[in-house]
Protein backbone atom coordinates (compact mmCIF):
# COMPACT_ATOMS: atom_id res chain seq x y z
CA UNK A 1 0.00 0.00 0.00
CA UNK A 2 1.33 3.66 -0.90
CA UNK A 3 1.85 6.21 1.82
CA UNK A 4 -1.78 7.95 2.72
CA UNK A 5 -2.65 11.54 1.62
CA UNK A 6 -2.25 13.55 4.14
CA UNK A 7 -4.73 16.41 5.52
CA UNK A 8 -4.48 20.08 6.59
CA UNK A 9 -7.33 21.06 8.16
CA UNK A 10 -10.63 20.32 10.59
CA UNK A 11 -13.72 18.61 9.37
CA UNK A 12 -17.33 18.22 10.36
CA UNK A 13 -19.06 14.77 10.41
CA UNK A 14 -22.61 13.92 10.52
CA UNK A 15 -22.05 10.30 12.54
CA UNK A 16 -24.42 7.01 11.82
CA UNK A 17 -27.17 6.54 14.17
CA UNK A 18 -26.13 4.17 16.86
CA UNK A 19 -28.28 1.50 15.33
CA UNK A 20 -25.84 1.59 12.44
CA UNK A 21 -22.74 2.16 13.85
CA UNK A 22 -21.83 -1.44 14.68
CA UNK A 23 -22.71 -2.86 10.53
CA UNK A 24 -21.06 0.20 9.82
CA UNK A 25 -18.06 0.11 11.97
CA UNK A 26 -17.47 -3.57 11.38
CA UNK A 27 -17.26 -3.07 7.54
CA UNK A 28 -14.58 -0.69 7.66
CA UNK A 29 -12.57 -2.85 10.29
CA UNK A 30 -13.29 -5.57 8.21
CA UNK A 31 -11.84 -3.66 4.93
CA UNK A 32 -8.96 -2.37 6.50
CA UNK A 33 -7.55 -5.20 8.13
CA UNK A 34 -8.48 -7.15 4.34
CA UNK A 35 -6.12 -4.27 2.72
CA UNK A 36 -4.01 -2.83 5.02
CA UNK A 37 -5.82 -0.26 5.65
CA UNK A 38 -6.26 2.96 7.87
CA UNK A 39 -9.69 2.02 10.72
CA UNK A 40 -11.59 4.92 10.96
CA UNK A 41 -15.26 6.23 12.06
CA UNK A 42 -17.77 5.94 9.66
CA UNK A 43 -19.22 9.12 8.99
CA UNK A 44 -20.62 11.55 6.35
CA UNK A 45 -18.12 14.95 5.77
CA UNK A 46 -20.18 18.03 5.84
CA UNK A 47 -17.55 20.26 5.18
CA UNK A 48 -13.54 19.97 5.05
CA UNK A 49 -11.80 23.11 6.41
CA UNK A 50 -8.79 23.20 4.57
CA UNK A 51 -5.68 25.17 5.58
CA UNK A 52 -8.16 26.68 8.64
CA UNK A 53 -6.05 26.77 12.30
CA UNK A 54 -7.95 28.40 14.70
CA UNK A 55 -9.77 25.24 16.45
CA UNK A 56 -11.56 27.49 19.33
CA UNK A 57 -13.18 29.58 16.43
CA UNK A 58 -14.27 27.06 14.68
CA UNK A 59 -16.04 25.22 17.70
CA UNK A 60 -17.66 28.48 18.71
CA UNK A 61 -18.97 29.25 15.28
CA UNK A 62 -19.80 25.67 14.69
CA UNK A 63 -21.77 25.45 18.01
CA UNK A 64 -23.71 28.43 17.51
CA UNK A 65 -24.59 27.39 14.07
CA UNK A 66 -25.49 23.97 14.73
CA UNK A 67 -27.19 24.60 18.12
CA UNK A 68 -30.90 25.26 16.40
CA UNK A 69 -31.01 22.42 13.71
CA UNK A 70 -32.84 19.77 13.93
CA UNK A 71 -31.85 16.53 13.13
CA UNK A 72 -31.21 15.82 9.35
CA UNK A 73 -32.67 12.36 7.41
CA UNK A 74 -30.32 10.56 5.70
CA UNK A 75 -30.62 8.04 3.08
CA UNK A 76 -28.68 6.03 1.47
CA UNK A 77 -28.60 4.72 -2.35
CA UNK A 78 -26.34 2.18 -3.44
CA UNK A 79 -22.35 1.27 -3.48
CA UNK A 80 -19.55 3.30 -5.18
CA UNK A 81 -15.79 2.77 -6.05
CA UNK A 82 -13.25 5.35 -7.35
CA UNK A 83 -9.55 3.70 -7.31
CA UNK A 84 -7.78 6.90 -7.38
CA UNK A 85 -9.21 8.51 -4.90
CA UNK A 86 -8.09 7.89 -1.57
CA UNK A 87 -10.68 9.10 0.99
CA UNK A 88 -13.60 8.21 -1.48
CA UNK A 89 -12.08 4.48 -2.71
CA UNK A 90 -15.42 2.36 -1.69
CA UNK A 91 -18.36 3.86 -0.27
CA UNK A 92 -21.68 3.96 0.15
CA UNK A 93 -24.14 6.68 -1.93
CA UNK A 94 -25.72 9.01 0.84
CA UNK A 95 -29.15 10.63 -1.38
CA UNK A 96 -27.98 14.32 -1.72
CA UNK A 97 -31.41 15.67 0.10
CA UNK A 98 -32.34 19.40 0.57
CA UNK A 99 -31.78 19.11 4.25
CA UNK A 100 -27.91 17.73 3.45
CA UNK A 101 -27.80 20.57 1.02
CA UNK A 102 -28.74 23.33 2.99
CA UNK A 103 -26.76 22.13 5.73
CA UNK A 104 -23.38 21.89 3.46
CA UNK A 105 -24.05 25.51 1.97
CA UNK A 106 -25.05 27.17 5.60
CA UNK A 107 -21.17 25.77 6.74
CA UNK A 108 -19.96 27.18 3.62
CA UNK A 109 -20.98 30.41 4.20
CA UNK A 110 -20.40 30.51 7.94
CA UNK A 111 -16.97 29.71 7.20
CA UNK A 112 -16.96 31.91 3.84
CA UNK A 113 -15.85 28.77 1.63
CA UNK A 114 -16.06 30.23 -2.04
CA UNK A 115 -15.72 28.16 -5.11
CA UNK A 116 -15.33 24.47 -3.61
CA UNK A 117 -16.66 21.24 -5.30
CA UNK A 118 -20.10 20.24 -5.56
CA UNK A 119 -21.40 18.59 -2.23
CA UNK A 120 -21.56 14.78 -2.93
CA UNK A 121 -22.48 13.52 0.47
CA UNK A 122 -21.15 9.21 0.80
CA UNK A 123 -20.35 7.33 3.53
CA UNK A 124 -16.28 5.94 3.23
CA UNK A 125 -16.19 2.97 4.13
CA UNK A 126 -12.01 2.03 2.74
CA UNK A 127 -9.29 4.70 2.45
CA UNK A 128 -6.80 3.57 -0.27
CA UNK A 129 -4.67 4.03 -2.97
CA UNK A 130 -5.07 2.08 -6.68
CA UNK A 131 -6.90 -0.82 -5.73
CA UNK A 132 -7.66 -2.58 -9.09
CA UNK A 133 -11.04 -1.70 -10.52
CA UNK A 134 -11.94 -5.81 -10.48
CA UNK A 135 -11.29 -5.87 -6.92
CA UNK A 136 -13.43 -3.05 -5.66
CA UNK A 137 -16.43 -4.35 -8.32
CA UNK A 138 -16.17 -7.35 -6.13
CA UNK A 139 -16.39 -5.21 -2.99
CA UNK A 140 -19.36 -3.54 -4.09
CA UNK A 141 -21.31 -6.83 -4.84
CA UNK A 142 -20.62 -8.54 -1.42
CA UNK A 143 -21.32 -5.01 0.27
CA UNK A 144 -24.74 -4.24 -2.02
CA UNK A 145 -27.06 -6.05 0.23
CA UNK A 146 -25.87 -3.61 3.05
CA UNK A 147 -25.98 -0.22 0.97
CA UNK A 148 -29.73 0.67 1.76
CA UNK A 149 -30.00 2.35 5.02
CA UNK A 150 -31.25 5.40 6.93
CA UNK A 151 -31.19 6.97 10.02
CA UNK A 152 -31.62 10.63 11.71
CA UNK A 153 -28.70 12.57 11.69
CA UNK A 154 -28.23 13.78 15.32
CA UNK A 155 -24.72 14.21 15.79
CA UNK A 156 -22.01 16.09 13.88
CA UNK A 157 -18.25 15.78 15.17
CA UNK A 158 -15.40 18.16 14.40
CA UNK A 159 -12.66 16.58 13.67
CA UNK A 160 -8.98 17.93 14.09
CA UNK A 161 -7.49 16.36 10.50
CA UNK A 162 -3.94 17.06 10.70
CA UNK A 163 -1.64 14.38 8.87
CA UNK A 164 -2.65 11.14 8.37
CA UNK A 165 -6.02 9.33 9.08
CA UNK A 166 -4.14 7.52 12.00
CA UNK A 167 -3.10 11.40 13.29
CA UNK A 168 -6.60 12.79 13.24
CA UNK A 169 -8.26 13.43 16.83
CA UNK A 170 -11.65 14.27 17.59
CA UNK A 171 -12.27 17.81 18.69
CA UNK A 172 -16.12 18.04 20.06
CA UNK A 173 -19.68 16.71 19.44
CA UNK A 174 -22.36 19.01 18.43
CA UNK A 175 -26.04 17.64 19.12
CA UNK A 176 -29.13 18.28 16.68
CA UNK A 177 -31.69 18.28 18.77
CA UNK A 178 -35.59 18.30 17.94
Amino acid sequence: MTSPPTANGYALWLMPSEEQKPNLNKIVRDLSKEFNSPIFLPHITLLYLEGHTDEENIKNKSEEFLSDLPPIQINSEGIGFEPENYFKCLYFNIIKSQGLTNLNEGLKKLFNIQGSQEYNPHLSLLYANNLEPIILRNLTTKYKTNSKFEFQGTEINLYSCFGEPKDWKFVKTFRLIE
